[in-house]
């Protein structure tokens, strides 16, 4: 929206799509996205936050567990929503996981995608009492396995 024909666009602080945009590269192999880039020019990029249409979801789950980085807050979430990251083991009896980085720092993905994610590098997605986040950052749920 150019203040003039020729003028520089305005760009709105609010921004409602009216369709599914299309994905390109690694955003194909991602659940959901926090933020969209959009590049106004070569020189200008702006980041839109990406804010999920309302809708209803039960407090409480008898599905997969979720936890912080400690090992502790751990409350049943439903595994097809996007709410929590992926610690793999390399072994089932394993107490520490390993923080898988995602695809983008703080990335959140459904268990499925998590459990298959620690499967494709020959690990597992583990019961876990604490998580390594020296490489990745903390502040994170994390998918706990069953």
């Amino acid at each position: 929206n150019p203040i003039s024909a020729a003028g520089p666009c305005q760009l709105e602080s609010l921004v409602t799509l009216t369709e599914t945009l299309g994905c390109v590269g690694i955003e194909c192999e991602v659940d959901t996205v926090h933020y969209v880039q959009l590049n106004v020019s070569s020189s200008r990029q702006v980041l839109y936050e990406y804010v999920n249409a309302p809708c209803v979801v039960l407090g409480f789950y008898a599905g997969n567990p979720v936890a912080d980085a400690s090992g502790e807050e751990a409350t049943c979430a439903d595994g097809r929503l996007t709410l929590a990251s992926g610690p793999c083991c390399a072994s089932p009896s394993e107490t520490m996981g390993t923080a898988t980085c995602d695809l983008y720092h703080g990335e959140r993905t459904t268990y499925a995608t998590a459990e298959a994610r620690c499967m494709d590098e020959g690990m597992s997605l583990c019961s876990f009492s604490t998580v390594d986040t020296t490489t990745c950052g903390d502040f994170t749920r994390y998918w706990a396995g069953e």
